[in-house]
This record gives C-alpha cells, sequence and structure tokens, in this order.
C-alpha cells in the first residue's frame, strides 16, 4: 500500500441542510494529505442544495432526485468512488481533525476495518462512547443485547475496498439496519480494529431515526433474520431469532409507554414475529429435502 493511499469520503445526505457545513469542514481540515470527498445528495427537500453547492470546488456532488434510501444512496457512492480506503459518513456529524490519519495508520491485511471511540452530543449534553471490541469479531453480531459494535458504524469506521469486494455493497432490501448488515458481514472477513480516542462527533437530533420506531424495529428484525439463514438452521437459529425479538419487543413496548408508537403497531410487530418463525421452518424444510 501507497504511503498516503487515497482515501475515498463518502458523505450521505438528506434533509440535513443545517449541519452540512459543519460536516464537510471537519472532512476539509483532515491532517491526511490524499483525500476525495463524494456528497450524495439523496433527494432532500431542505437547503441542502444551495448548502452543498458552495463546496463544488472541493467535493464531488451526487444529485439524486428522489431519496432511494440510506443503503442505496451509500451504494451510489461507494461506486462512484477510487479510493484504495473508504470512510462513510453522514452529513449531520463531524470529525476530529487527525481521524484519518489516525485510523489509516492502523490499516494492515489482518485489520481491513478500523473504527473509534466517539462523542454522541446534543445541545445538552456531551456522552463518550468508547470503543471496545477488536479482533474476530463475528460473534458479537449475534448478541442483540450487547452495544453497537463499530460505534456510530458509518461514520465512524474506514476500510479497504479489498474488503468491499469480498462483501459486496449495502443490502437495498434493508435501510436503518443495513449498516449493522453490512459490517456484520465485515466481520467475517476481518479483524476489526480501534483507535481508543473519540475520533467522531455524532450529533443526536429530531431527524435522527429513533432506535424504538416501528420501522426501525422491523427493519432490524430483517436484518437479525437475514443473518440467520445465511447458515443451516438449527435449534440455535430458533434461540437466537427468539433472543433477538425480545430485545426488540421490549424497545418497542418502551416507545409504546412514551407513546411514540401505537398499540396497532405493537400487534404488527407480533405478527410479524410469529411470521419469522414459519418463515425460518421452511428454510430448515428446504435444508432438509
Amino acid at each position: 500500500m501507497d504511503k498516503f493511499p487515497l482515501v475515498s469520503v463518502i458523505v450521505l445526505n438528506y434533509n440535513n441542510g443545517a449541519y452540512i457545513e459543519d460536516c464537510l469542514q471537519s472532512v476539509l481540515s483532515q491532517t491526511y494529505p490524499n483525500i476525495e470527498i463524494l456528497f450524495i445528495e439523496n433527494g432532500s427537500t431542505d437547503i441542502s442544495a444551495s448548502i452543498v453547492e458552495k463546496y463544488k470546488a472541493k467535493v464531488k456532488i451526487l444529485r439524486i432526485l428522489k431519496n432511494i434510501g440510506q443503503a442505496a444512496g451509500r451504494n451510489v457512492g461507494l461506486k462512484s468512488s477510487h479510493g484504495e480506503l473508504i470512510a462513510l459518513m453522514d452529513s449531520d456529524d463531524s470529525w476530529h481533525p487527525k481521524k484519518i490519519e489516525l485510523q489509516v495508520a492502523r490499516i494492515s491485511s489482518e485489520h481491513k476495518l478500523i473504527y473509534s471511540s466517539a462523542i454522541e452530543f446534543d445541545q445538552y449534553q456531551r456522552t463518550l462512547l468508547s470503543a471496545h471490541y477488536r479482533g474476530p469479531c463475528a460473534v458479537h453480531f449475534r448478541n442483540p443485547y450487547m452495544p453497537a459494535v463499530a460505534l456510530c458504524g458509518e461514520s465512524s469506521a474506514i476500510f479497504t475496498r479489498s474488503l468491499l469486494s469480498e462483501i459486496g455493497y449495502f443490502d437495498e432490501g434493508l435501510n436503518s439496519a443495513a449498516g449493522w448488515d453490512f459490517f456484520r458481514r465485515c466481520s467475517y472477513k476481518t479483524n476489526f480494529e480501534f483507535v481508543d480516542y473519540p475520533l467522531i462527533y455524532y450529533r443526536k437530533h429530531s431527524n435522527n431515526l429513533s432506535l424504538k420506531s416501528l420501522p426501525v424495529v422491523l427493519d432490524q428484525q430483517l436484518a437479525y433474520f437475514k443473518s440467520l439463514t445465511e447458515a443451516p438452521i438449527t435449534l440455535s437459529s430458533y434461540m437466537l431469532l427468539f433472543r433477538c425479538q425480545a430485545y426488540l419487543f421490549k424497545r418497542l413496548i418502551n416507545s409504546f409507554w412514551q407513546k411514540n408508537t401505537s398499540m396497532k403497531g405493537v400487534l404488527f410487530f407480533a405478527i410479524q414475529c410469529f411470521n419469522s418463525y414459519v418463515k425460518l421452518s421452511r428454510y430448515k424444510s428446504k435444508e432438509n429435502s
């Protein structure tokens, strides 16, 4: 690998016009010398287009007329990028000036994905999110009660193009859970490593997808189900599915008590849980036939 391999920074935006300048300035202020920036304008209806236009001399802007979802939007950027290394970013987040420099220094043949600790913040407080998991990480994705493996994943991680070639693009059948699924697949092909310092500033605000909303919970269930069907179906598969659904159901009930989800939504999820067992049994029957 070259001393300073090209890093493609792919920024995904949808209606985050208020935060774009903070985001792009943090990328343009990186100490690492060899970066290309691709800005995916994913059908925004706010002031995003006029804000990013100010940066057109330094940023390649890819405009999508209608929002095509997170996974498809990131894939547009991945397919248009040229870097040997890739860093994804959400347009409402920002980076420490040395983020790319410190992460590139950790890349190796054994560690093709590097993430970091993070600062989660809103207008009231800042919280340190410490990285914990390094080395073989696939097992951690099988426990829904564990904290996120790659903290603030899409905005935190940097990975090699060779790893992308091994695992493929984001699954466009998923939306909010597409990042979890992407990093789960990465964990099958490489050991993870992290920089134990907060290199990403993760912004919490009203436009963030709620982790307890019905669409997010359903999407995560679909991602869990997908992971189970990629291996032989055993009794432990049903037990893991039950644990995943119990975890998601608890999140949804909390949302119900906070009046963010209706009882109709809770019942709909319960029906989907039952249907998932039926589908898993059908997969098992196909394996035995």
